[in-house]
C-alpha cells in the first residue's frame, strides 16, 4: 500500500484513492491521505481524533526547542509537570507542542483543558470532564473525573491554574495518587507544591540579534499580518531593537509585529515610549489580548500587601536588590524578603 499526501497528489499523475483526513505522528495537523490505485487494505494505523482536544496551534513554535525536550524528558519519569513563567511569555503554546508530540505515544489520549474562563474552584471538574469529553452527573463530580482517568495512559494539559490554584492542586493530588500512567502538564505563574511535582521556568526569548528566536517570531507574526512584508538586513537591526526593548516577551512581540499592516519597523521602535498603546491588541476581536490585560490579570492575582509592595518596587527600571526594596517599601528586611520571594513565585 503507497500513501500520499495532498501535497504529493497535487504533483504528480496518478490514480488514487482519497482515504480523508487523519493524525499522523509526529504532525500536528489533520493531514488528507490518499492511496495509490484503488486496491482495499487494512484500516490505516493513525491517531483516533477522539484520543485529543488539543487546540490546533495555527503555526509552528519558535525557539522553545530545548524546553520541548526537556519538558518530554520529565513526563517519561515523572506524573506530574509545571511550566511556569510571568504571562506572555508563551507558556500555553509550549504546553500545546509538547502535548502534540505526546500524542502519538499516549494510548489514552492527550486532552487540553482551558481554565482562564473558570472563575471559581467549584468549576473545576466540570472543565476538566469537557475535556476528557466526560459526561458527569450527580454530587461528586471530581471524583467521576478522576475514575475516568485513572489507569489511562494519558496527558491532562491544565492550562492557566494560577486563580485556582489550591483546586488544581487538590485535583492533581487526587489523581496521581489513583494512576501512576496518567501525566499532568500545567501552565501557571505559580508553582502548584505537589508531591513529585517538576517545575520548568520558561524565560524569554532569546534575543541572538538580528538571526535569534525573537527576531524570526516577529518576521513570521509581520508576514502574517501583512502578506507582502519584506525585511532587509537594515529592517532586521531595528526588528532586532523592538524585541529587546520587548524583553523578548513572545506575547509582545506578536503585538508589535501585528501593527507591520499599518506600520514600518522603525515607526513601531520610535512608538516604543506608549507600548501599552501600540500593543493594545488594535480593534479585532483579539483586542482584549492586550499586554495591559496580560499585566493586570497577574497583578490582580496579588494580595493587598503583595500589590503595594509590586507598586513601589516599579520605580525601578532594572534589577535591585534587597536593600533597595527596603529603602522604597518602607518596610524592615524580613517583610521586604518575604514579599520579594512570594512575587518571585508568581512570577512578578
Amino acid at each position: 500500500q503507497i500513501l500520499l499526501s495532498d501535497g504529493v497528489v497535487a504533483a504528480v499523475d496518478v490514480e488514487t484513492t482519497p482515504l480523508g483526513q487523519h493524525r499522523l505522528r509526529d504532525v500536528p495537523d489533520p493531514v488528507g491521505v490518499h492511496q495509490v490505485g484503488i486496491e482495499t487494505f487494512r484500516p490505516l494505523k493513525v491517531i483516533d481524533p477522539a484520543l485529543s482536544t488539543l487546540p490546533n496551534p495555527g503555526s509552528a513554535l519558535i525557539g522553545r526547542h530545548d524546553e520541548v525536550a526537556q519538558l518530554r524528558q520529565l513526563l517519561e519519569a515523572a506524573s506530574m509537570v509545571t511550566i511556569t513563567g510571568a504571562g506572555g511569555c508563551g507558556k500555553t503554546r509550549l504546553a500545546v507542542e509538547v502535548a502534540f508530540q505526546e500524542l502519538p505515544g499516549r494510548t489514552g489520549g492527550c486532552y487540553f483543558a482551558d481554565l482562564s474562563a473558570v472563575s471559581e474552584g467549584s468549576e473545576l471538574a466540570a472543565a476538566v470532564a469537557t475535556a476528557v469529553r466526560l459526561e458527569i452527573g450527580g454530587s461528586d463530580s471530581l471524583t467521576q473525573v478522576v475514575d475516568h482517568l485513572a489507569g489511562r495512559d494519558a496527558l491532562l494539559v491544565l492550562d492557566n491554574c494560577e486563580h485556582i490554584l489550591d483546586e488544581c492542586a487538590d485535583f492533581a493530588e487526587r489523581l496521581l495518587a489513583r494512576s501512576s500512567s496518567t501525566a499532568i502538564l500545567a501552565t501557571t505563574r505559580q508553582r502548584l507544591d505537589v508531591a513529585g511535582e517538576q517545575v520548568v521556568a520558561v524565560g524569554p526569548l532569546g534575543q541572538g540579534g538580528t538571526e535569534g528566536p525573537a527576531v524570526e517570531l516577529f518576521l513570521e507574526r509581520a508576514a502574517a499580518a501583512s502578506p507582502g512584508f519584506t525585511c532587509n538586513g537594515d529592517d532586521r537591526a531595528v526588528v532586532a531593537d523592538i524585541c529587546a526593548h520587548l524583553d523578548g516577551m513572545p506575547l509582545s512581540i506578536e503585538l508589535a509585529a501585528a501593527r507591520i499592516a499599518v506600520l514600518t519597523p522603525q515607526e513601531i521602535l520610535d512608538r516604543m515610549e506608549d507600548r501599552f498603546r501600540l500593543l493594545s491588541g488594535g480593534r479585532g476581536r483579539h483586542r482584549r489580548r492586550t499586554l495591559q490585560a496580560t499585566l493586570d490579570w497577574s497583578y490582580d492575582l496579588l494580595d493587598d500587601d503583595e500589590q503595594h509592595f509590586f507598586r513601589r518596587c516599579g520605580v525601578f527600571v532594572g534589577s535591585f536588590d534587597l536593600p533597595a526594596a527596603v529603602a522604597v517599601s518602607g518596610l524592615d528586611d524580613y517583610e521586604a524578603m518575604d514579599l520579594l520571594e512570594s512575587l518571585l513565585a508568581k512570577s512578578l
